[in-house]
C-alpha cells in the first residue's frame, strides 16, 4: 500500500480528460448522479465481471478507488490489485481510502496509453465510466495496452453509460440516444482486439451498461 505522502506531483502525460479539480467532491458528485446506487453499482460490476479469489486485477481510470476497493475485498489476501489515473489528486484520495479501510491497492499515477505494467500481468481489467473521457483514437491504444497486460484467458470489463436510458447522469453527459452508440463501439475495438465472447448487460443500478470480453488462451 502507498503513502500518500509519497505520492508524485504531476499528472501522467495523456490525451484523455483527466478530472483532477473535480476529486474533492467526485464521489459525493457521482452519488448524486446514481440517485445513491453508487455502491450498489460497483457491487454489481464485481459480481458481474466474476472477480475470484486470488486474481490479479487492474482497474484503469480508477478515479478516488471505489471499484478497485471493491475488487480487493473479492479477491482477498491471495489477490493483488492494482488502480491507475493520471490525475494525483484522484490517486491521492484513492490512497487515503485503501488506508482507512486497511485494504491492500496499489494506487498510481499512470495513464491507459502506457500502462506501467510487464505483459501477461492480469487476470482481468476494469474500466468505469473512463471511456467516454478518451477520444475515439485514444480508446483504440486504450484497449491495445489492456490487450497487452492481460494473460491468456484473461477478461476486460468495461462499465459505460447507457445512452438508451433516461437517467440524471445520462441528462449531464448529453449521452441520451436511440442507440447505445458507445456500448456498441466498445465492442467493435474489444473484437478488433482479440477480445472475444464479448457481452454486453444492462446494469440494475445507475442506468448502466456492462461489456467483458476474453482474450483467447
Amino acid at each position: 500500500m502507498q503513502n500518500p505522502t509519497h505520492n508524485q506531483a504531476h499528472s501522467a502525460e495523456t490525451q484523455g480528460n483527466t478530472l483532477d479539480g473535480m476529486a474533492p467532491f467526485y464521489d459525493k458528485f457521482v452519488q448524486v448522479l446514481t440517485l445513491g446506487k453508487e455502491k450498489k453499482a460497483r457491487l454489481e460490476t464485481v459480481e458481474l465481471a466474476h472477480i475470484r479469489s486470488g486474481e490479479r486485477v487492474l482497474e484503469v481510470g480508477c478515479g478516488t478507488g471505489s471499484l478497485a476497493l471493491a475488487a480487493a475485498q473479492r479477491v482477498g489476501a491471495a489477490g493483488d490489485v492494482y488502480g491507475i489515473d493520471p490525475a494525483p489528486k484522484m490517486i491521492e484520495l484513492a490512497q487515503r481510502k485503501a488506508i482507512k479501510k486497511g485494504t491492500k491497492v496499489d494506487f498510481r499515477i499512470a495513464a491507459i496509453e502506457a500502462l506501467p505494467y510487464d505483459d501477461h500481468s492480469f487476470d482481468i481489467v476494469l474500466s468505469s465510466l473512463m471511456m467516454h473521457h478518451l477520444p475515439d483514437h485514444l480508446k483504440s491504444v486504450g484497449i491495445a495496452e489492456i490487450y497487452r497486460v492481460l494473460k491468456p484467458g484473461g477478461r476486460l470489463a468495461i462499465v459505460e453509460l447507457d445512452s438508451t436510458r433516461f437517467s440524471l447522469i445520462n441528462f449531464v453527459h448529453g449521452q441520451r440516444t436511440s442507440e447505445n452508440r458507445l456500448a456498441l463501439e466498445l465492442k467493435h475495438l474489444m473484437q478488433a482486439y482479440k477480445l472475444g465472447q464479448v457481452e454486453i448487460k444492462n446494469m440494475r443500478y445507475g442506468s448502466l451498461t456492462f461489456l467483458m470480453g476474453t482474450k483467447a488462451a
